[in-house]
């Protein structure tokens, strides 16, 4: 059994998609990135209360900056991390979320 983990370890050190900055701590990161983001461009009540500026061009600006989940998760990982691994990665997962899971959300009204 050793001789299997040891050549799939190999393997993966070798091959194009190791990433040897990936740990724990890494993807707990891009977990928290994306929740945040997903409640920043979800969250109704924090939608409304954008509405509520008089400004129609500063208004136009924060809802094109938090409406779509890959732009606030992009900037979210910016923000927490500094480099640019963790947003692209973050941003990616975003990415993944918005063409299968979001177009449900579209969808279906709960009501």
């Amino acid at each position: 059994m050793d001789k299997v983990i040891n050549f799939f370890n190999n393997f993966l050190e070798s091959s194009f998609f190791y990433f040897p900055q990936m740990n724990f701590y890494t993807l707990e990161c891009v977990v928290w990135t994306f929740m945040i983001s997903w409640l920043i461009s979800r969250f109704e009540p924090l939608q409304w209360f954008i509405k509520i500026f008089p400004n129609n061009k500063l208004r136009f600006l924060i809802e094109t900056l938090t409406t779509c989940i890959k732009c606030v998760s992009l900037y979210m990982g910016l923000i927490i991390s500094g480099n640019i691994f963790l947003p692209a990665f973050s941003s990616f997962i975003a990415m993944i979320y918005d063409k299968t899971i979001g177009q449900w959300e579209t969808k279906i009204k709960f009501k």
